[in-house]
């Protein structure tokens, strides 16, 4: 009888292991990729948001202005 660490290297070593790890991985970029634009939308929504409140604080257009360049910083 096979030890389980012989069943794990004779799979890995097959075709059908090789590919299975392969999808895997690739699924693992793919979560990464999409993590990573979502994350990047929030932060868009986040300056937005954060654009629109500084303009209605500001007492002046020139205030305004100074919030929003320090924000692209």
């Amino acid at each position: 009888m096979q030890s389980s660490k012989e069943k794990t290297a004779r799979f890995l070593s097959s075709k059908f292991g090789h590919y299975s790890v392969l999808g895997l991985v690739s699924l693992d970029v793919l979560g990464i990729i999409a993590g990573e634009g979502a994350f990047k939308v929030q932060v868009e929504e986040a300056q937005a948001h954060a654009l629109q409140t500084s303009s209605s604080v500001c007492s002046n257009a020139n205030e305004a202005n100074t919030v929003r360049i320090g924000m692209r910083l």
